[in-house]
């Protein structure tokens, strides 16, 4: 948790939910560490209204897992089915079995293994309510793609999107 005393805004932000995403790991930790140790850097100042007025809860890498193993699958047996290979990003509850086979298994029930038990309860320890962007970094797996935010002005959110990039 990165906390100013007078923050205007809560953004929670993850990445490593898919364990072969590793830029989308490093992407983020290296955006931790700038708003932590370089916003009085002439070259950073641009994002110092960031750690000025933003409340940024983290978690760096969902899966350690599939991390080190550079799996996007995490493996959970037997309680899983479907190959016993679970894509965390199908176990959330908004998502829970989206239907793309070729990405794995949502598993049995939304928030069914530790990982995304995990995202559930720093969500309502803050309460959803008070979280204003939500952001899940992700990149082109195995391909070295680096993006901190990927979106679509003329998407469903576009105008969400506008708001944050105006913010």
């Amino acid at each position: 948790r990165l906390t100013p005393e007078n923050y205007k805004k809560t953004f929670y932000v993850q990445a490593g939910i898919h364990g072969n995403e590793h830029d989308a790991v490093q992407t983020l930790l290296r955006i931790v560490e700038i708003l932590c140790d370089h916003t009085s850097e002439n070259a950073y100042s641009a994002l110092r209204p960031l750690r000025n007025d933003i409340r940024f809860i983290i978690i760096p890498c969902v899966s350690p897992w599939g991390w080190d193993n550079r799996s996007m699958n995490r493996p959970y047996e037997p309680e899983v089915g479907d190959n016993d290979k679970m894509n965390m990003n199908r176990n959330l509850d908004f998502n829970h079995q989206y239907a793309l086979s070729a990405a794995g298994s949502g598993g049995n029930f939304p928030w069914q293994v530790p990982e995304t038990r995990h995202i559930k309860y720093v969500l309502e320890s803050i309460g959803y309510e008070n979280i204003d962007y939500a952001i899940d970094n992700h990149d082109g797996g195995d391909v070295m793609e680096h993006f901190w935010m990927n979106y679509n002005m003329d998407a469903d959110n576009g105008e969400m999107v506008r708001r944050l990039v105006s913010d």
